[in-house]
């Protein structure tokens, strides 16, 4: 069943009812303000990603810079000295960075090729 308790825009709460009680575990009136408060307090504390003080600091220069911080978080991680989430965080980045910089040679290399023809082909036409 789910809960009964009707929200300030009139729509009904979503959650499951408690065992024997029209309301969940938020909305119930039997549960003091001071223990939901407490347990907000460390669901927010719980959820919190914790930083190992221990990383290296590490300069991303170009793309041979990318696997070794990579390979460095899945250290941490297998060890569990990091959180999951920060070590999903830092591989989603470098992708994109990697992404980046694969983009940017491409563009450079593009430049050379028409700087190239433009030189060789173009000006001999004129």
């Amino acid at each position: 069943m789910k809960c009964s308790f009707i929200k300030s825009d009139g729509n009904k709460c979503n959650a499951y009812a408690v065992r024997n009680s029209n309301y969940c575990w938020i909305h119930s009136p039997e549960v003091s303000e001071t223990v939901k408060s407490n347990a907000r307090l460390l669901g927010g504390i719980n959820r919190q990603v914790q930083i190992p003080v221990n990383l290296p600091e590490m300069v991303i220069n170009d793309t041979r810079d990318i696997p070794p911080l990579l390979v460095d978080t899945l250290f941490h991680l297998r060890k569990g000295e990091m959180d999951i989430r920060l070590g999903t965080a830092i591989g989603y980045i470098s992708n994109i960075l990697l992404k980046s910089y694969e983009v940017a040679e491409i563009e450079n290399r593009m430049e050379k090729i028409e700087k190239f023809i433009d030189e060789k082909f173009v000006k001999k036409i004129q």
